[in-house]
């Protein structure tokens, strides 16, 4: 079967059909890129009768397929984008045009079909494992001193972690692609790695892409990069094996970071990799909504800076509420103090402006945006909030009040709202707080932290820029991180000649 890749756009020709009537077939053309699936018929499964609307549109749950060269594909979850309607001699003729975000290709399967395996790959992978595969040796030969080069390649034992729970095991796998293995002029030898899933019991697709999200979720904290797939195999025995080509929402193009891209690789996790794994599917039921919201704002480009600013502050607050009480009172205590709120607004106020009265009162019990981000901050050490937040390690009061500005539209905030110059460094900095957050629900510790946010990652590179501007703006005087002193010289300098140098011939 041929490589089916998600960044590997591909045409082909053949027949399609429902599985409700297969033995009507329709010809088409199937083009997969990445954004999506998408289907055009030389006919339609669906017959015009009656009056024609605009407006109408049709869906498929599944529609079969098998092309010229004999492969059979299934398209799920298929909408229709539009129809050509042609009027001849032969009457009214129909060709449909479809689009699908999930594509099966090698295996005709049915609707309930369930996986023991499903398998990622994902670029970067073993950079962020550490598991090289290539070593080199040299060595000089005796007889004439010219030197030889000597090319390894092993590859690394498997790693597989039990995740209770979710009743299953994950497999990391890392192995090699070589081209040209007959070639004695050229070889190349390229790594890969793998993330397998094999629950207790098979389970549907779906399932798998679920948990699969999961884990993504985790390697792109840790990492700062997506660590999205382009390659996705469902197993059930060795002998039978389907390509799945989906398009995943928060999916980036294949990228692979170096090493001193990452920001915590495995090596310097500070704790064994099966145990951030538990911790991190044990907790993610709860934390899912502000996660997602979180690497949605992370991953998206050319937001606007106030859209990109309100979603961190509205991530951390689902965040607090996920895994924090936030209630200054029993809600059930609170119920006659609501009441007795409630009886004393003034028999003055009118219907509509009482509502909104009792709808704000409604909720006071719980804490304010202010309160939940300061027990956010306590969560992390001194050290760390300083270097996160900057001097003082709290979280600027300019920070809520804008937020509230953009939400309330309150003019008496406006004097004190963050300029967009500023709001761009307080966004940086919340999103290093928020993954901060994320990775100690991991296990990971505040000293672990620490150490990456002085390394080479562009994440901690940028805020260790930021510090260091802010740290002259207090101490204008201070030179603390220069990067050189350069002095005035007390006596001109004197060119001294080169004496190998000749002069020009005139």
């Amino acid at each position: 079967m041929a490589d089916y890749s998600l960044d590997s756009p591909f045409e082909s020709t053949g027949t399609w059909w429902l599985p409700s009537d297969p033995d009507r077939k329709i010809n088409g053309t199937i083009r997969y890129s990445e954004e999506g699936a998408r289907l055009e018929l030389d006919d339609s499964f669906t017959s015009i009768v009656g009056p024609v609307f605009g407006d109408q549109s049709t869906t498929f749950e599944r529609i079969d397929g098998e092309t010229a060269l004999g492969v059979p594909m299934i398209l799920f979850h298929v909408h229709q984008t539009g129809r050509h309607m042609n009027f001849g001699p032969s009457g009214l003729r129909q060709q449909d045009r479809m689009i699908s975000s999930r594509l099966l290709i090698g295996h005709q399967i049915p609707d309930d079909a369930r996986f023991k395996k499903v398998r990622f790959r994902i670029p970067g992978l073993q950079h962020w494992l550490s598991s090289p595969l290539v070593q080199r040796g040299i060595e000089r030969k005796e007889n004439d001193g010219s030197i030889v080069f000597h090319y390894r390649v092993e590859g690394s034992a498997d790693e597989s972690f039990r995740l209770p729970s979710i009743a299953s095991d994950v497999t990391f796998t890392t192995t090699w692609i070589e081209s040209r293995a007959l070639d004695p002029f050229s070889c190349s030898v390229a790594s890969e790695a793998w993330v397998e899933l094999c629950p207790d019991e098979p389970q549907p697709l779906d399932w798998h892409l679920k948990q699969f999200a999961t884990l993504n979720y985790m390697l792109s904290w840790l990492s700062s990069w997506s660590m999205s797939p382009d390659k996705i195999e469902g197993i059930n025995d060795p002998h039978s094996s389907v390509s799945v080509l989906y398009r995943f929402q928060d999916r980036k193009p294949n990228l692979s970071p170096s090493q001193i891209d990452l920001f915590i690789p495995r090596p310097l996790l500070g704790i064994e990799l099966g145990v951030a794994l538990v911790n991190w599917f044990e907790i993610y039921s709860k934390i899912e909504d502000p996660c997602r919201l979180a690497i949605s704002t992370s991953g998206s480009k050319e937001l606007w800076i106030h859209v990109e600013f309100l979603s961190w502050m509205q991530a951390l607050e689902g965040l607090h509420r996920s895994i924090l009480d936030g209630n200054y009172m029993d809600p059930k205590a609170y119920e006659p103090v609501k009441k007795s709120l409630v009886d004393a607004i003034p028999n003055i106020v009118e219907q509509a402006h009482r509502e909104s009265l009792r709808s704000r009162i409604r909720y006071g019990y719980q804490y304010s945006l202010r309160k939940r981000l300061d027990e956010l901050t306590k969560r992390l050490s001194e050290p760390l909030r300083t270097i996160i937040l900057g001097e003082g390690g709290q979280f600027p009061g300019s920070w809520v009040e804008t937020r509230n500005y953009y939400t309330h539209w309150d003019v008496a905030l406006q004097p004190t709202i963050l300029e967009p110059p500023k709001m761009y460094e307080a966004s940086f900095r919340i999103s290093i707080f928020a993954r901060v957050l994320f990775l100690q629900l991991m296990g990971i510790s505040d000293e672990v932290v620490i150490q990456a946010l002085g390394g080479s990652c562009h994440l901690a590179q940028y805020l260790i820029q930021l510090n260091a501007r802010e740290h002259r703006k207090r101490f204008p005087d201070s030179t603390a991180g220069a990067l050189m002193y350069v002095s005035e010289a007390s006596a001109p300098i004197q060119e001294v000649a080169d004496p190998d140098s000749k002069e020009p011939e005139v």
